[in-house]
């Protein structure tokens, strides 16, 4: 009796085990088929987040954003994560889209001024950035001159 009830825990608990495992190491759904939910200038949400955090969080936070802007940086992290900075006019402000894949090939030709159009879910404010994850570049429109 108590081997039936100690091999049932086991069980259990390696069925717990293994579904923590799948759900932990599932693929993250892409952003790239998606439709966005708000197209905007990158100004006007680093506006939104400098004015009022917690409105901008209501209407922004978690949702797929596409934005307009231009190029004021890019960053390259320790893991060859890209990020992708566009500027608005609200110093000291940008917004920082890390990239979903790292894509060396496309963001190796972007110049500082570049006017790019990127799509990722808005995660929210670190001052004095707003932040998007799982970004792409949707397209690099005419460079500002």
């Amino acid at each position: 009796m108590r081997k039936k009830i100690g091999l049932s825990i086991g069980i259990i608990a390696l069925t717990i085990l293994a579904l923590g495992l799948y759900w932990y190491n599932r693929p993250v759904e892409g952003v790239a088929n998606k439709k966005p939910q708000l197209t905007l200038e990158a100004n006007d949400l680093i506006q939104a987040y400098t004015i009022n955090e917690t409105d901008a969080n209501s209407r922004y936070l978690g949702k797929l954003v596409e934005l307009h802007g231009s190029l004021a940086g890019k960053d390259k992290g320790p893991d060859n994560a890209i990020t992708i900075m566009l500027a608005g006019n609200v110093p000291p402000g940008f917004v920082s889209c890390l990239l979903a894949t790292n894509s060396n090939a496309e963001t190796d030709a972007l110049k500082s001024g570049d006017s790019l159009v990127i799509k990722g879910i808005c995660t929210g404010y670190l001052f004095p950035d707003v932040q998007l994850n799982q970004c792409i570049i949707v397209n690099t429109p005419q460079k500002n001159d």
